[in-house]
Formats: C-alpha cells, structure tokens, sequence
C-alpha cells in the first residue's frame, strides 16, 4: 500500500458510517503488508479486538501544520484486545515546523493492546521547529497491556532543535502497560528532552536495556533520570534486574534492527522467556533463557543460566561462586544475585554451561560466608548442581547480624537492655537502642567480621536489679542475618507495662527514657535521692513531678513514702 500523493494521504482506514457509532468492526486482521504513507499508514475506529501483524511501515509525513501526524493510529471507538506483533517500523519522519508532532504509534485508551516483537527505527524530524514539537515511536493508552520483547532505535534527529518538545522511544498516558523485555538504544545528542520512557511505569518492568550511546544534558534513561541506577535507586521495585550496555545491529539506518557481531551471545541481552512471547519476530522458537528485544539471536540456555535463591531473613546481599565461564570459583570478586521484590528472594543471569557446580555466599571474600546445612553441628553444604530455584537455610557465617526485641504481653518494657555472647567469650556486653517498646542492635558489621550460625548470646537489662537476665532455656543462637526475638521475661519480673509499684492508692511513679515521672492528685512533698543519700531535689508538686536523671539507682519519697528505682 503506497499513499505519496499528497499530505493527508493514508494507507489503510477503518471508520463509520454516518452515526451508527456503535456498529463495529471484529475479527481485524492485518497481516504481511507493506505500507508506505504521506500522513497515516493506518487509521483504525469503531473496531473491536484485532491483529496487526508482520506488516513494514514507512512514514514519509510532510505534515499539515497545527496537528500531531500519526502512522499506526487507533482512534474513536476502539475496543477488546488488539494484538501488534511482528512489524517493523522502519522510517518515520516529519516535516512539521510547528506545534504538536508525530507518533509512529498512537493507541487510544479504549482497548487492551499487546505489543510483541516490533522493531522501531527512523524517528527523525527533518526540520526546525518553531513550537514544542513532541516526537514518538510508541504513545500508549491502553488498558492493562503489555509491551514484550521490542527493540526501539531512536536515531540522531536531522535538526534537534525544539522548544519544549520531546523525543522519547515511549510517552505513557495512563501508565497501565507492562514493560519487559526491550531494548532501548539511543544515538541523539543534543535533543534536550530525550527519554526512552517518559514516565515511570505504575505496572511490573524489568529486564530491559537502556543505553544512551550519546550521554548529554537533559538526556534520561526513565523519567527524569539520567541513568539506570540512579532510576533503580530511586525506584527499588523497578527494572531490578535492567542493564545498560552498548548493542550492535546488523543496520539500525534502513531500520534492520536484527542483533550481529558480539551481541550474539552477550549475556547482558538475557531475559526470561515470555509465555505469551514464545517465538522471536523471524519466527525463531524462543528459548526458556531468550534475548531482550525482537531478535533471538541464539540459543541463550546454551551458554547461561538464570538462578534464583530464597535466602534466610534479613540477608542483604547473595553471591554465588562456581565453575563460571570466566569466574572459577572466585570468592574474592564473585557474581551478584540482585533482591527481587519477593522478601529474601535474590535472582541472576550467568554465564555458565550445562552441569555447572556452585555454592552462595552472603559475602565475599572468606569461605567461611557460605551457605550451611545444619546449626547443630554447624555444616557446610556441598557443592550444588544446576537448578532453576534453591533454598539456603543457613549460612555458616555472616557479617553482621542483627537483634530486634520485643517483649511479651505482660511483660514490662526494661529501662535498658543489653546482650552478652560467645562471639567475644561472654566478655563486654552490647547495648541495644530503644525505639518505643522495641529494642535494636546488631552483632558485627565490620570488614571482615564472621557471625557464626552457632553463635550464642542471651539478653539482660539492669532494670530493677543489676544483670537480670531474660528467663529463656539455654542460649540463643544467631541463626539468620536478622533476629528478631521475644523476651518473655526477666528473672527479676519487670512490672507490666513499666510502672513501679504504687506509694499510695492515687500516686503513680514511672521510669521514662530520660528519668522518673510521677503523677498524683493535689500536691505531694518530693524528695529525690541518689542510692547512697545524697539529695537531689527537693519540692511540692502540683499533680505531677517530672525529673532527667544520668544512669543509676534513686531513691523518690512522695509524701514520705520511699521507693527505690533503676534509671
């Protein structure tokens, strides 16, 4: 389909009939065209579900001034699920000085659209703007879609000028599309609004790659950000598992986005297969470990595999160590598993070969970091065979561990708590911070520091009477990089809820993190004491007496009545 004839020529269209609005067209097939268009390659309304499939479209647009040109444009009326898989976008460029601009893609909202194994390449404006002119391969509308394996190809603009307007590979409006799985690769310059995804996306994205090949001022990889990882820092759910590397293809200027040279095989380029994306844009059956973008170029099982762990509570970082293809069994600079939005789940792709040995790691460096099987005895697990999902139930040794308390229903919340271990052989104690009814702190944390899993520790306050210890049967052991225990009680019982016992019927006396509050009704002579008798303070108090006190034994007297209490 060729409509060069003038401006407003269109290759394909699909409207109504005066205002019978609601009688539509189903079953849409358009399938293995060639279209090459002034203004629009095609034009869909009043059309319900449908599929757009290995077509090549080329827009040649000269524009009419004042409106946004589109190619592939899904309008009025549109509804159900339209599947666009397996074309290719090969030029598209426009003449349009003024306002508004050109999508190569333009999805209205309407409908729930797939888009799968499409190649968009030459996005260009050919001359200078006069107003924001806002540039696109994919403008997306849809409802709760997905935008699977393409490869989007944003070319240097012949004139990059612009006032507010954007070049982008995708603008999200609604921001209900999935997005895994592409590639993104940039070679612009000096655009000052260039991004591959204009928005950060609400719904699931991960394993995509974007590279700017031209970093520059104004240039962003997501949103409004410059880089990858400052994306995933800023957005810890999204694109774990992205990269950022350079790809080569076999002709991205005719719009051949088919992957050549040393991306054939390039690791990086490895992704999860999707099951609705299980063949390739030529065909090619799509292998469980497939290619980001269009193009399978290769069998990727061959010569990686993806694994994934779930670890014990609280571990914050996992390597694995093994008979890796240019990493033999490296525990110095060993690969990284990136955390999954699963707790304790980390996953990675690496080169490796069919029947490869490994083992995890919480930390690198030391042997003594890796994973175990038992506590009692503490034993190291052997040497694992490939598998899609592993379990660590322990780690024989981890860097740093950390203790959160908290206290059983009725217990008293302690003024102070501390614990003791054989990590040091039971010698200087550790003090925890009190945040509320929780205490915290941790065992390690230095370069170099191994908490074994059979550590042993106990926790104590010097509440109401110096070392009381928690009543607990044994010792406790530091099985997981996070503890997070329940003292039942002391030896000594705290009061419940903190409060010590009452001098008269309508006093109450309470510790507090700085000192002693004490609340009555009417007034009360106070007198305040160290332990060995020395005063130090003395008052009447209306309703309440509240005092900061240093570490230590006291001794208050309200009214004559003498209590004796642990700051």
């Amino acid at each position: 389909m060729t409509a060069l004839g003038n401006n407003v020529a269109m290759g394909a269209r699909i409207t109504n009939s005066g205002t019978i609005a609601a009688a539509k067209l189903t079953g849409l097939a358009f399938k293995n065209n060639i279209v090459t268009a002034k203004r629009r390659l095609f034009e869909i309304n009043y059309t319900s579900g449908g599929e757009i499939s290995g077509n090549t479209f080329e827009t040649q647009a000269t524009g009419a001034a004042g409106t946004v040109t589109y190619g592939l444009w899904t309008s009025s009326g549109v509804d159900g699920t339209i599947n666009i898989f397996n074309n290719k976008f090969v030029k598209a460029f426009t003449e349009e000085t003024g306002a508004y601009g050109h999508r190569v893609v333009s999805l209205a909202s309407g409908a729930t659209y797939n888009i799968f194994n499409n190649t968009f390449a030459g996005l260009d404006k050919t001359k200078a703007s006069n107003a924001a002119l806002n540039l696109t391969y994919l403008f997306y509308s849809g409802v709760a879609g997905k935008i699977y394996n393409n490869t989007f190809y944003m070319p240097a603009l012949t004139d990059p000028s612009q006032t507010g307007g954007y070049y982008r590979a995708i603008n999200l409006s609604g921001n209900t599309a999935e997005i895994r799985n592409n590639i993104f690769i940039s070679d612009e310059a000096v655009h000052t609004n260039t991004s591959f995804i204009g928005s950060v996306p609400s719904p699931a994205t991960d394993f995509n790659n974007f590279y700017l090949r031209q970093p520059h001022t104004g240039a962003t990889v997501v949103s409004t950000y410059a880089t990858l990882a400052d994306y995933q820092t800023a957005n810890p759910t999204k694109d774990k598992n992205s990269k950022s590397v350079d790809v080569l293809f076999t002709n991205a200027a005719t719009g051949d986005l088919h992957l050549t040279g040393a991306s054939i095989g390039d690791v990086n380029l490895a992704a999860p297969m999707q099951a609705t994306v299980a063949n390739d844009i030529d065909g090619t059956v799509r292998t469980t470990l497939t290619y980001m973008g269009a193009h399978q170029a290769s069998d990727m099982t061959a010569i990686a595999k993806q694994f994934t762990v779930t670890v014990p509570n609280g571990t914050q970082k996992v390597y694995i160590a093994g008979g890796f293809t240019g990493k033999s069994w490296d525990n110095t600079d060993p690969l990284q598993l990136t955390a999954q939005t699963t707790a304790n789940v980390f996953s990675g792709i690496f080169p490796c070969v069919d029947g490869v040995n490994y083992k995890y790691l919480c930390e690198k460096g030391h042997w003594d970091y890796q994973e175990a099987t038992s506590v009692d005895p503490l034993t190291e697990k052997g040497n694992r065979t490939y598998n899609a999902n592993d379990v660590v139930d322990f780690w024989k040794a981890m860097p740093k561990v950390t203790l959160n308390v908290s206290f059983a229903s009725g217990q008293g919340i302690p003024a102070n708590l501390f614990v003791k271990g054989s990590w040091n052989a039971w010698a200087t104690p550790i003090e925890l911070t009190k945040s509320g009814d929780t205490y915290s702190g941790f065992l390690g944390g230095n370069p170099g520091d191994k908490i074994y899993s059979n550590t042993e520790y106990k926790y104590y306050t010097n509440d109401i009477t110096t070392d009381n210890w928690e009543v607990f049967s044994g010792n406790r052991w530091s099985i997981y990089p996070t503890m997070t225990d329940v003292i039942a009680s002391f030896t000594t019982p705290l009061p419940a809820t903190g409060i010590i016992p009452a001098t008269e019927m309508d006093v109450r006396i309470m510790r507090t993190q700085s000192g002693i509050t004490a609340e009555f009704d009417g007034s009360a002579n106070v007198e305040l004491y160290s332990i060995n008798g020395a005063m130090i303070d003395k008052t009447v108090a209306y309703g309440s007496y509240t005092r900061d006190l240093n570490p230590g034994a006291y001794i208050i007297r309200i009214n004559g009545k003498a209590t004796k209490f642990i700051r």
